[in-house]
């Protein structure tokens, strides 16, 4: 039985096949998926320096498909 409604994060800096399958394979498990994408600071805080910024992460995540919100 589905959720209504769902929430995945991540980096993102860089998307690759891993991210999008598991967007894909998230989105088959809910009727909504919010994909959330974590901000400069957490990221240089945690991993280092990206390579995107925040908001060049947040329109690669707006273009799949398999997403319906993204924060």
């Amino acid at each position: 039985m589905k959720s209504d409604r769902g929430y995945t994060d991540g980096c993102f800096d860089l998307a690759h096949s891993g991210h999008f399958n598991a967007i894909r394979q998230a989105s088959h498990q809910v009727d909504t998926l919010v994909i959330g994408v974590n901000s400069d600071k957490d990221i240089l805080r945690f991993k280092g320096p990206t390579i995107l910024n925040e908001d060049e992460r947040l329109m690669v995540m707006q273009a799949v498909k398999w997403g319906h919100e993204v924060e």
